[in-house]
């Protein structure tokens, strides 16, 4: 099994970090800077997931994630958004236009990952997109790739099949 991602992140180095990462865990993976060339994209291709940053340049990532949610063609895509900012306006804070936005389509409170800096937290970054990935994955019905049941054996000993009861993602 193998799906498809973008990726759309404009700071080139975390972009092409993610790609390799999900790249090696079984993934097609373009990657986008802009946030104006995401629905053009998305009109030509529509991918399994997406990874969206949401400081981006164009089109903010909240105003991205608010198209693709009113456009019904859209409504099974997994969006991821991602981050190293709360709130430009008020620090501290989530996103509360796109928290208020996917409260509104889907009734859930989007699950954001955190971009960071720090180097000893960039390896829990990568855990909880990963994380994220493959539990929004399982909620869809699909089963997670071969590559990141493998990934989930090496690095936390857990069987595949035992990858969600681990998780205890909310």
């Amino acid at each position: 099994m193998s799906y498809s991602m973008l990726v759309v992140e404009d700071n080139e180095v975390v972009g092409e970090l993610v790609s390799l990462l999900f790249k090696t865990l079984g993934f097609e993976v373009d990657v986008i800077a802009n946030g104006s060339r995401v629905i053009p994209y998305l009109e030509a291709k529509t991918p399994d997931v997406m990874i969206l940053d949401l400081d981006l340049p164009g089109m903010t990532g909240d105003k991205v994630f608010g198209a693709i949610r009113a456009d019904q063609r859209l409504k099974d895509l997994i969006v991821i958004p991602f981050t190293a900012y709360r709130d430009d306006r008020t620090p501290g804070t989530l996103p509360s236009n796109l928290i208020w936005a996917e409260y509104t389509k889907s009734g859930k409170i989007p699950n954001i990952v955190f971009k960071t800096d720090d180097e000893n937290a960039k390896r829990d970054v990568n855990q909880r997109l990963v994380d994220e990935v493959a539990y929004r994955l399982n909620e869809s019905g699909k089963p997670i790739t071969k590559e990141m049941a493998a990934y989930y054996l090496k690095t936390r000993g857990v069987a595949p099949g035992d990858i969600f009861k681990s998780l205890a993602v909310d």
